[in-house]
């Protein structure tokens, strides 16, 4: 690790913070006494946000039988932990959103984060997992840091996504090689800063080495790691490489067939087309 460089970076003036939004339900789910109806109401003083949840919450990748109309009542149809990632995910989201600069591609980079995000979360409801919320946020802002540097590198870092050219798995071999750090260290680190939960910061520090990760985070990080190797097969020039690693990982960390992987692709395809028309 390069403490030097990544202390200059979390020091950035550049850096975008954590939005007021997002600072008060981080703190307000943990406390001891959760008091769902403060939470409520802190996320209903943004019209905007409170829209948004509510159309992801009544799209087709909730599945939902019955409208939900407020976010109390989504509270209660899909309990606290959805609303709070749903809540967390977008205001975090439309505050980076302005955040690359000019010479960033922005599109794409969200682009990619939401095929990661959805990949996540199907990946997760198919191994069982209870924590599909926090997979798909954690993938959503996997590539944090890559947002993070490119702010306060300037051209050191756009030199390395130019010779990267949007081959993902190459710009994290660049950042190891020339700067002793990756995007994924650098993003842990500020989700850390950010006081984000552990749920959280530990997938976007470790989705680039979920080996490195045992015991009960191990299977929600080799989710968004794994979400990671599916943007690439829809994101990447070679697909053809990213769908060998895709199969191979999704047999080696979850025991998916190829037969199973491939249909996987579509639904998570489908599903993705739909959450991007919600962000």
């Amino acid at each position: 690790m390069n403490q030097e460089l990544l202390d200059f970076v979390l020091k950035s003036p550049r850096l975008p913070s954590l939005p007021t939004i997002a600072l008060e339900v981080i703190e307000l789910v943990q406390q001891q006494d959760i008091d769902i109806k403060r939470i409520a109401k802190t996320i209903q003083h943004d019209p905007a946000l409170s829209s948004k949840i509510l159309k992801m919450v009544n799209s087709s990748f909730y599945g939902q039988a019955q409208k939900v109309s407020t976010i109390t009542h989504a509270l209660v149809v899909l309990g606290l932990n959805s609303v709070k990632t749903l809540a967390l995910g977008f205001s975090l989201v439309a505050n980076l959103k302005d955040s690359g600069g000019d010479t960033f591609d922005l599109m794409s980079f969200w682009k990619r984060s939401i095929y990661s995000a959805t990949a996540a979360k199907s990946l997760a409801r198919l191994n069982g997992l209870v924590q599909q919320e926090e997979a798909f946020l954690g993938a959503l802002l996997q590539d944090l840091g890559m947002l993070a540097m490119n702010q306060a590198l300037d051209s050191q870092y756009r030199d390395l996504l130019m010779h990267a050219k949007g081959d993902h798995q190459k710009l994290v071999k660049l950042e190891r090689q020339l700067l002793d750090t990756d995007h994924a260290e650098v993003g842990g680190a500020l989700a850390e800063s950010w006081n984000l939960p552990l749920l959280l910061a530990a997938p976007i520090r470790f989705h680039e080495n979920p080996d490195e990760v045992n015991g009960n985070l191990g299977p929600l990080i080799r989710c968004v790691a794994l979400g990671n190797r599916v943007a690439d097969v829809f994101m990447s020039e070679a697909p053809d490489d990213s769908l060998d690693a895709y199969f191979q990982y999704g047999e080696q960390w979850f025991n998916i067939s190829i037969t199973d992987a491939e249909p996987l692709l579509k639904a998570i395809h489908k599903d993705t087309n739909e959450v991007r028309r919600l962000f």
